[in-house]
């Protein structure tokens, strides 16, 4: 009789342990609360592998839904690395999907504009973090990529340019250092002055109040990857709102890209012959 008593009389702490392990944590955008009901769907197992439409499917995946007449995107985040894993288990670190959430807010603060956020949701079990998904609002922007690539060809162009470079040294001035800063990440839209307006995206890893330097600046500028020709255009542009040379800027951007382009192909090319060496020894 003793074990019984003493087992009903631990459920409760049992349960709470259970409940503390295996957590589900959803922050919402108050002025999306009619789509909790939603979200809570997100969190059942292969909910989100149902319906939406990809767009885009690499380490991460991002899903285009229509709820209740909203457009939305769902990003999931691809599994992080074992120490990682471990970082964000502890809530040492935040996890990639609330950052994307609490510094797209940031952004918009600071007069820098974003997909709207709508959640985060986090999954954990046993405590470990299993999923975690940033929700967002659909934008109607563009990708800038295509312009970049037709640079050359198409002079009408420059005018998109000009004010993509405003817009960078916009951030800069701001404070905002955008770790992944590439022209994948950068969507723009024609407004009604005639003018453009710009959105950044993949906001998980950004430092806010940074004082950037001349050499951080275009070592941010680097990661564009975008036509050699579009790049050193931006530069020009860019020299010329900082009050610097263009010619100076240029030429230090070129081969600050040169530097970073060489070490990633090589970082590239160490880590696949490092994968053939472990699959031979598999």
């Amino acid at each position: 009789m003793l074990c019984p008593l003493l087992y009903r009389k631990a459920q409760p702490i049992l349960s709470s342990y259970d409940n503390i392990i295996n957590m589900i944590r959803i922050k919402t955008n108050p002025k999306y609360s009619h789509l909790e009901p939603y979200l809570r769907q997100l969190t059942l197992e292969g909910a989100f592998n149902e319906g939406g439409e990809i767009l885009y499917d690499k380490r991460n995946i991002v899903k285009l839904f229509e709820v209740n007449g909203t457009r939305i995107v769902v990003k999931r985040f691809g599994a992080p690395s074992y120490f990682n894993l471990l970082i964000y288990s502890a809530s040492i670190r935040k996890s990639k999907a609330e950052r994307a959430f609490r510094n797209a807010i940031r952004l918009r603060q600071l007069d820098i504009n974003t997909p709207e956020e709508i959640a985060f949701v986090e999954i954990r079990k046993r405590g470990i973090l299993q999923d975690c998904y940033f929700v967002s609002v659909y934008s109607d922007y563009h990708p800038v990529r295509p312009v970049t690539e037709h640079f050359t060809h198409n002079l009408e162009t420059r005018p998109i340019l000009d004010m993509l470079a405003g817009f960078l040294y916009k951030m800069h001035q701001t404070g905002i250092h955008h770790k992944d800063l590439h022209i994948g990440n950068i969507l723009y839209k024609e407004n009604g002055s005639g003018g453009y307006d710009f959105q950044i995206i993949d906001t998980n890893r950004m430092k806010f109040g940074v004082f950037l330097t001349q050499q951080q600046r275009l070592i941010n500028l680097q990661r564009l990857s975008c036509s050699a020709a579009a790049y050193i255009y931006i530069l020009e542009q860019y020299a010329r709102l900082a009050h610097i040379d263009p010619e100076y800027l240029q030429l230090k951007g070129s081969f600050t890209r040169l530097t970073y382009e060489f070490h990633r192909y090589y970082r590239h090319k160490l880590k696949n012959r490092l994968r053939k060496m472990l699959h031979r020894n598999q």
